[in-house]
């Protein structure tokens, strides 16, 4: 009986991913009907109610890039303030082992850990910056 209710709730699921896949590309407006300006370009996803960018749309006023801009941001900060914290808690776990090997090994993992954490966010930002043409923070 499990068996059956794994397969069917298996199934249900794939079916309800296959949907939502094949819906919204089915939903996609046609570019060749979208009435734009001049000095404007039609684009398949609505940005702000519109299907229209402008020709002279740069980078640095391109939708994607200011949220990843704006996400990019706050994970710093939030990285910088939890790498600060486990530094902090880790050292206060060192400096109150008062000689017992477990809690002078948890504080010193804990502060080794908060470091290895930012070394892999700063590859990480290192390699969204390059990918990103002229980088993500200006």
């Amino acid at each position: 009986m499990q068996k059956i209710t794994s397969l069917v709730l298996g199934s249900l699921l794939a079916l309800t991913m296959l949907l939502s896949f094949a819906v919204p590309a089915a939903a996609q407006t046609d570019q060749k009907q979208v009435k734009c300006g001049t000095d404007q370009v039609p684009i398949g996803v609505s940005i702000n109610g519109t299907n229209c960018i402008d020709k002279g749309t740069t980078v640095d006023n391109n939708v994607i890039v200011v949220w990843l801009s704006s996400i990019i941001k706050f994970l710093t900060v939030g990285v910088g303030l939890a790498a600060t914290g486990g530094v902090v808690y880790g050292g206060f776990l060192y400096l109150t082992a008062q000689g017992n090997a477990g809690k002078t090994q948890k504080g010193i993992a804990t502060i080794l850990n908060a470091l290895i954490g930012v070394t892999l966010y700063a590859l990480a930002f290192a390699i969204i910056n390059f990918l990103v043409p002229g980088g993500v923070l200006k």
